[in-house]
């Protein structure tokens, strides 16, 4: 503990040291030293008198009270309305954007906010459709469509996938890289929020 020289004499100390609130003194607005007793009576006669903690005991920039101000980096706190209207006004992406598959068809991306993506791919007469669905590395889906002949008629059913994707999940999709041209494969994905 540091050792601190304090230029009073000892009359000034008593003197100063008397002026302490003792615990049954109201403690509003003092400058005097205050007693933890006379704290704690404080405190328990406003709890007892029925007082609570509302946004009127914050300073208002503690607090956010729209959803506008709420961001990753806000350090207020959001009050019950800004959280409403956070969850009322979620952003939901209207139609639906193409990805772009790369002749090797593989397509990886980390996911920046939750998505729900809709894979498809349609056989040939001499190729399997096949769809290959990673999260994080890990096989979790496998599609597979063939082309067959009902009567001499040849007849396809697409291999289809729907997959939703949360935020921050690494997904790779693996397509049968035989046939990648635009009429028989497809990847699109939606966000939200």
């Amino acid at each position: 503990m540091a050792n601190y020289e304090i230029n009073l004499t000892a009359t000034q100390i008593e003197a100063a040291l008397n002026k302490a609130h003792a615990p049954a003194t109201v403690v509003d607005n003092t400058q005097n030293l205050v007693e933890s007793g006379a704290i704690k009576t404080y405190v328990d006669t406003q709890v007892s008198a029925g007082a609570s903690i509302t946004t009127a005991s914050f300073a208002g920039s503690a607090l956010e009270d729209s959803v506008e101000g709420i961001t990753a980096t806000d350090t207020a706190i959001p009050t019950s309305k800004a959280v409403k209207e956070a969850v009322e006004n979620r952003k939901y992406s209207t139609g639906w954007t193409e990805v772009s598959i790369p002749s090797n068809g593989q397509v990886t991306g980390t996911a920046l906010t939750d998505m729900f993506f809709i894979a498809r791919q349609t056989p040939t007469s001499t190729k399997q459709g096949l769809i290959n669905y990673y999260v994080n590395n890990t096989l979790e889906f496998r599609v597979e469509a063939l082309r067959r002949s009902s009567s001499g008629t040849d007849s396809a059913t697409d291999a289809t996938m729907f997959m939703p994707v949360a935020k921050g999940e690494v997904y790779k999709f693996i397509f049968n890289d035989d046939i990648l041209s635009s009429n028989l494969v497809s990847l699109k994905y939606k966000t939200f929020g």
